[in-house]
C-alpha cells in the first residue's frame, strides 16, 4: 500500500497562525511531535511502503521535519513533491504519479492522528473505504463533514447519528484515478462531490464505511485549541499509563546495557555532590543501590527513598532495616512533596526520574515544591540535531514489553527546572562512554541546581 498526503493549502482559515506555519507541522508541546509525524507514524505501523507527500513549491518547513526524522520509519519511502494546485483534486493527481501500489490510503495533510495504531482496521479493507469515527467523539457544526446514506455531505441537524468522516480514504488504485480524472461539466471541484457521483455513476464506484478511533482535523483556530487539549489530556493519560506499568514490575527489570558499570559512574557522580552530615532524598530509587557507598562511607545524615513501586520500597526497607538513616516512602514524588509536613533535604535526586514523567506540568509541580536545597537531576537527552524531545512508547527489547518515556532535551529539561524556581549552576553532558548510552540514540546529561 502507497500514501498520498495533500499538504499543499494554505491554511487561510487559520489566520496569521496559517501565515507562518503548514498546518501538518503544528506540534505536540509534550512530544515536540508534528501532526506530520503521527501521520507517518500511522502509515507506517500500517505497512505502507511509500508516503508521497504533495507539497507547496517552495516549501522547507515540510522538507526540513522530514530529514528531522529520517530514520523514524525504517522501510517507508517519504517523497515530496512540489506542486501549485488548487484543489485536493489536483493534488491526489499530481500524488498518484509519484505512486506504485495498486492500494492507496489518501488522507488530508491537517488531520492528526493520535496513536499510531488508530488506522489498523484499514488492513481488513479490500475495496474503497471512507474512513469514520461517531458523532459523539467531535464539536458538530456545518462544516463538518459525515456520510450519510453512502454520500459525504456537510453535517445538519437531520444528520445528527451520521458518522463523521475522518478527511483519511483507501481506494483501489484505478477508482482512484476515475475520481480526479474526467470531471462532469456542471462539477464543482470538491473531492467529496466527484466521489458521490461516481458512486451513483456507471459502472459504479462502491465505497463501504471503515471504523477507527476520533482523529483531529485543523481548519480553524477553535479546531487547533481542540487539539492541543487533546495532546494534553493524552500527555497525562500516557504519564498515568506509564505509572501503573512501573508501580506493577514485580522483578527490577533487566536491561541489555551494563547497569552495574552505569551504577558505578552514578554513585561516583553522587560522592561528588554531596557533603558530610548532608540528608538526602532520592527520587524514584529503584532497589535503592545508588546511595550505598555514601551510607557506607557515613557521609549521610539522614536518606530519605520515594519509591512508588510497592515490591521495590519494600526490597529497600527490607535491606536498609537494620540502618536508622534510611527511611522509605512508598509513594510518588507527587504524593511526597503535596503533604504538609516534609522534612527538609540538603540534596534531591533523581537519576532518571524525570524520563517516565509525560506531562510537563506534573514535573514542573514536583520540582517546585521539592523540598531540597539542591538538586541533581539526570536523564538521558535525544539527539540534537533531530529532536528536542523523543517519546519512547513502543516495544522495548531490553525491558521486553511496551515502554513510555519521555526524553527531553538538556535545554528543555534546564527550562522546566528553571521555571520551578531553580538556579541552575552546572550542566553536564556525555556522563556515559557510547557502548553505555541508550538504544535509542539518546545521550545522558546532568543538571545541578540550587534554590535561591
Amino acid at each position: 500500500m502507497d500514501a498520498i498526503i495533500c499538504n499543499a493549502g494554505k491554511g487561510t482559515r487559520l489566520g496569521e497562525l496559517g501565515v507562518y506555519t503548514r498546518k501538518c507541522m503544528f506540534r505536540d508541546a509534550h512530544a515536540d511531535k508534528s501532526i506530520l509525524w503521527y501521520q507517518l507514524d500511522a502509515l507506517h505501523e500500517l505497512g505502507v511502503q511509500r508516503a508521497v507527500i504533495v507539497t507547496p513549491e517552495r516549501d522547507t518547513q515540510i522538507k526540513a521535519e522530514i530529514h528531522r526524522m529520517h530514520d523514524r520509519h525504517p522501510g517507508m519511502d517519504i517523497v515530496c513533491v512540489p506542486a501549485a494546485t488548487h484543489n485536493v483534486l489536483e493534488s491526489i493527481q499530481i500524488g498518484l504519479q509519484h505512486t506504485i501500489a495498486e492500494r492507496v490510503i489518501r488522507l488530508d495533510g491537517d488531520v492528526c492522528i493520535l496513536n499510531r495504531g488508530d488506522l489498523a482496521s484499514v488492513r481488513e479493507t479490500t475495496g474503497n473505504a471512507l474512513c469514520c469515527f461517531p458523532p459523539a467523539h467531535c464539536v458538530l457544526n456545518t462544516s463538518t463533514p459525515v456520510v450519510q446514506g453512502g454520500a459525504i455531505s456537510f453535517w445538519s441537524p437531520q444528520a445528527e447519528s451520521a458518522p463523521v468522516w475522518s478527511c483519511i480514504d483507501v481506494w483501489r488504485r484505478e477508482d482512484l484515478v476515475r475520481v480526479v480524472e474526467n470531471p462532469a461539466a456542471e462539477e464543482s471541484a470538491f473531492f467529496f462531490h466527484r466521489v458521490n457521483r461516481l458512486q451513483a455513476a456507471s459502472p459504479p464506484i462502491a465505497v463501504e464505511i471503515v471504523a477507527i478511533p476520533p482523529v483531529y482535523e485543523i481548519d480553524t483556530q477553535e479546531d487547533l485549541a481542540l487539539l492541543t487539549a487533546r495532546w494534553d489530556a493524552h500527555a497525562k493519560e500516557l504519564e498515568e499509563e506509564s505509572l501503573r506499568y512501573w508501580m506493577g514490575l514485580r522483578d527490577y527489570p533487566a536491561f541489555t546495557v551494563d547497569k552495574e558499570a552505569l551504577w558505578k559512574i552514578d554513585a561516583a557522580l553522587l560522592l561528588e555532590h554531596i557533603k558530610e552530615d548532608e540528608r538526602i532524598l532520592e527520587m524514584g530509587a529503584g532497589l535503592g543501590r545508588l546511595i550505598e557507598p555514601a551510607l557506607a562511607q557515613g557521609k549521610l545524615s539522614r536518606y530519605s527513598v520515594i519509591e512508588p513501586n510497592p515490591h521495590w520500597a519494600q526490597a529497600i526497607a527490607d535491606r536498609f532495616v537494620n540502618e536508622p538513616r534510611v527511611r522509605v516512602f512508598p509513594q510518588t514524588v507527587a504524593d511526597y512533596v503535596a503533604q504538609e509536613a516534609v522534612e527538609q533535604a540538603d540534596v534531591a535526586l533523581g537519576f532518571g526520574w524525570a524520563t517516565y514523567l509525560i506531562h510537563d506540568g506534573s514535573l514542573h509541580r514536583c520540582l517546585s515544591r521539592l523540598p531540597a536545597s539542591k538538586l541533581l537531576l539526570k536523564a538521558p537527552e535525544p539527539p540534537q540535531e533531530r529532536f528536542a524531545r523523543l517519546r519512547v512508547d513502543h516495544y522495548s527489547r531490553e525491558l521486553g514489553t511496551r515502554y513510555i518515556s519521555l526524553y527531553r532535551s538538556a535545554s528543555e529539561t534546564c527550562r522546566l527546572v528553571r521555571n520551578a524556581g531553580w538556579i541552575v549552576r552546572e550542566l553536564r553532558r556525555n556522563l556515559y562512554p557510547d557502548h553505555l548510552e541508550s538504544a535509542y540514540g539518546s545521550r545522558t546529561f546532568l543538571i545541578v541546581a540550587k534554590r535561591p
